[in-house]
């Protein structure tokens, strides 16, 4: 028999990436704890949040209640791979609260049946990636992954490969509509009893008017055929609101879809000339990352993932950033060595301001990469490896090479946004 959705628990005890980490999320907004199953640039970004909110003086709390389909066993979407490192998106369904509080009062909240997403990377042989860089974990200093388990050269600190990897890079979460079996009984029931009850109050006063026979005689076909009449006519009446939440739904995102439709195939077949390992799901988890990373840096002149024009107040206010579902690609051309990519990014965000509010918004993002160099699906900017000298440094503190003082220019390696608005 299978379990109901209030009897699932996702638990850390398990083992389970995907439940290890929905948990430490949790934790991390409740308590500030940083979540060790996530990679060090998921961590670097959740950190620059928490100082956002910190700034404003509010907190942020997630909740989640596993509910829905795949609330337990949950679903794999699709993944992509290279020769050393391979990504799988996993989803579960849930019941996601967000609230804000300011002076331990609460502000804002939301609740939303939501599609958890996932995306975790892991190494697709041991051996294989033993003499990549890593940044120490305990104590921050950038060594292979062969050293760190034999025991960081700096700290001392030894780590068994589990303790690297598998890591979940990246997460969002999409509105889920579809409702249990328990959902949708209590949906008609909401609608059908009432009918019924209108329905036997109303028949039973019309018998009751044409005839003479009593209360009580005029009272049982009255309950019994109002009882028929009404469970048909909600039922209808709950089909018919049912089909009109849907097509309101679809009409929010009629934008979407209309932008989204096509762009996803027709991009990542003009990539897989450059990178056959390329991904429209890669490239999805990677701009939604690094958008999020801009969002809530105070300077993100001095990430090296941007070189655009300084962001002004764009995001000084946002405290917290959702994947909306969607990345529309609007160009895309080479010129030279380098690719220039245009998309819309569709976000739900949270404002602070004389009150907190949500609010959708599209942001047009302009990347650049260099084409002559394949993806590195194990990219991090805290582990940037200077071409000149050869030293490895974390580019969170640091976009110049400590060694050599040269500017490290990212999309010789990686995607970098060079341009970005508000829509």
């Amino acid at each position: 028999m299978a379990k109901k959705d209030e009897d699932i628990i996702w638990k850390k005890a398990r083992g389970d990436m995907f439940e290890t980490f929905a948990v430490e999320l949790k934790e991390f907004t409740q308590a500030g704890r940083l979540p060790s199953s996530c990679d060090q640039d998921m961590e670097y970004c959740l950190e620059l949040q928490k100082e956002r909110q910190k700034d404003k003086n509010v907190i942020m709390k997630y909740e989640f209640v596993p509910r829905g389909h795949f609330a337990k066993t949950g679903g794999i979407g699709k993944g992509w791979e290279d020769e050393r490192y391979k990504t799988r998106m996993e989803y579960r369904t849930c019941r996601w609260e967000k609230m804000f509080y300011k002076d331990k009062k609460k502000v804002h909240s939301s609740k939303q049946n939501s599609t958890f997403y996932q995306i975790i990377t892991d190494k697709r042989d041991s051996h294989a990636v033993e003499e990549d860089s890593y940044t120490c974990p305990n104590c921050g200093a950038i060594s292979k992954v062969r050293e760190l388990i034999d025991g960081c050269s700096y700290c001392g600190t030894f780590f068994k490969m589990e303790d690297l990897f598998p890591k979940v890079t990246n997460f969002f979460f999409i509105e889920d509509i579809s409702g249990t079996d328990k959902e949708v009984n209590g949906d008609i029931a909401k609608t059908v009893v009432p009918c019924m009850l209108i329905s036997m109050i109303c028949l039973t006063y019309v018998y009751s008017n044409q005839n003479d026979n009593g209360l009580l005689m005029n009272l049982i076909p009255g309950v019994i055929a109002g009882a028929i009449l009404g469970g048909v006519l909600g039922y209808f009446l709950w089909a018919i609101l049912k089909i009109g939440y849907i097509f309101a739904q679809a009409g929010k995102s009629a934008s979407m879809v209309v932008n989204v439709s096509g762009s996803a195939k027709s991009f990542e077949a003009k990539m897989k000339k450059y990178s056959p390992e390329f991904s429209y799901e890669y490239f999805t988890s990677k701009v939604i990352s690094m958008l999020k990373m801009i969002i809530f840096a105070k300077e993100p002149q001095e990430l090296p993932i941007y070189v655009g024009d300084t962001t002004g107040e764009m995001f000084s206010d946002i405290l917290d950033s959702s994947y909306a579902g969607a990345l529309a690609l609007k160009k895309f051309e080479i010129q030279g060595d380098y690719c220039y990519v245009t998309v819309d990014a569709y976000m739900e965000d949270i404002y602070d301001g004389d009150r907190v509010r949500r609010k959708k918004d599209v942001f047009r993002i302009v990347l650049r990469k260099n084409i002559t160099t394949p993806i590195q699906l194990n990219f991090s900017i805290k582990k940037i490896h200077c071409k000149s000298c050869g030293v490895s440094f974390d580019a969170t503190k640091q976009i110049t090479c400590p060694s050599c003082s040269r500017k490290y220019e990212i999309d010789d390696e990686d995607w970098v946004i060079i341009k970005k608005k508000k829509k």
